[in-house]
């Protein structure tokens, strides 16, 4: 795992964050999503959104894993979007499929949780796709707990379980945080 670095993502990320959002949806939802929507994620189109996004701003946190200067991975999240009682959402958190397996998904989660936690939120969550085995087993192993199960429309059909963590939880995966 040496030789990553996390930071802040800027503009100057955005092709790069745009080209492991659209990888990490073609490998971890091919059989889950149908594979039409997959085929033709723009990442062009998905670089325009990331960089109209970035910097981050309005407590919302963009994060990324770089390797050698190239981003690899990246999380983004901040005040939670639904009306689900939570306070903060992790909306995003993918990385390239030859990073998988090293501890940065860890990483980039707790660095997640300390911002999460320097910004006083007492719980948050995050939606997985319902079949998405190895990301249930990931957001487990930090603590998650699985609850809410929603069908959703966008940005493909798919039912969805919520990870939810309180405030403790916060805490537990912020303190795994480190430089």
């Amino acid at each position: 795992m040496s030789g990553i670095v996390l930071r802040d993502a800027g503009p100057d990320d955005a092709a790069g964050i745009a080209r492991v959002h659209v990888e990490g949806w073609r490998t971890t939802y091919r059989g889950l999503v149908p594979d039409a929507y997959l085929d033709g994620l723009d990442e062009a189109g998905r670089a325009a959104h990331w960089r109209r996004g970035l910097p981050a701003k309005d407590g919302r946190h963009t994060i990324v894993a770089l390797e050698m200067d190239d981003v690899v991975g990246f999380a983004s999240g901040g005040p939670t979007r639904g009306k689900y009682g939570f306070d903060a959402e992790v909306y995003a958190i993918y990385l390239l499929s030859r990073v998988r397996r090293r501890g940065i998904g860890g990483r980039l989660m707790a660095r997640m949780f300390a911002r999460f936690r320097n910004d006083e939120r007492k719980s948050a969550h995050l939606w997985v796709h319902v079949g998405n085995v190895a990301g249930e087993a990931f957001y487990r192993k930090l603590g998650g707990v699985p609850g809410l199960r929603e069908d959703h429309t966008e940005p493909a059909p798919h039912t969805g379980v919520s990870y939810a963590w309180d405030r403790p939880g916060i805490e537990r995966v912020a303190a795994m945080d480190r430089p």
